[in-house]
């Protein structure tokens, strides 16, 4: 009886567990590292920790004025079907996008929404 216990809850845990660690493997780069993404007007670092959670350094040049803004946003992440989706406090509405690990020193572009963005994975928590 014990064994059948122990092999429903490891049917359980396995596809579960697993995805968990799966998720877990592909952002291990990405704590005590900063997500820099950048436009020619945008810059943001973003910092991804173990628990799920995440601070965001952002700011935005206004051209042609040349004035910038500053903020910091908090939120949380999590995975579902090889895509990443965020939630920044205090908004309840998620965004997802594809996701694909990198490694510290990665660099690549995306194109969202006919935005292209510049992303760089780098060493450390930096906010500029």
């Amino acid at each position: 009886m014990k064994t059948r216990i122990l092999w429903g809850v490891l049917g359980i845990c396995v596809p579960v567990c697993g995805a968990a660690l799966a998720a877990d493997n592909a952002m291990s780069a990405y704590y005590e590292a900063t997500l820099e993404r950048a436009t020619d007007t945008s810059e943001s670092r973003t910092w991804y920790d173990q628990d799920g959670t995440l601070k965001r350094f952002s700011y935005e040049m206004t051209k042609p004025q040349g004035s910038f803004t500053v903020w910091g946003q908090e939120g949380k992440y999590r995975f579902a079907g090889g895509k990443i989706c965020e939630t920044i406090v205090p908004s309840t509405k998620e965004a997802c996008a594809d996701f694909t690990p990198h490694k510290i020193g990665d660099a690549w572009d995306a194109t969202e929404s006919g935005v292209t963005y510049h992303y760089k994975l780098v060493a450390g928590r930096t906010t500029h």
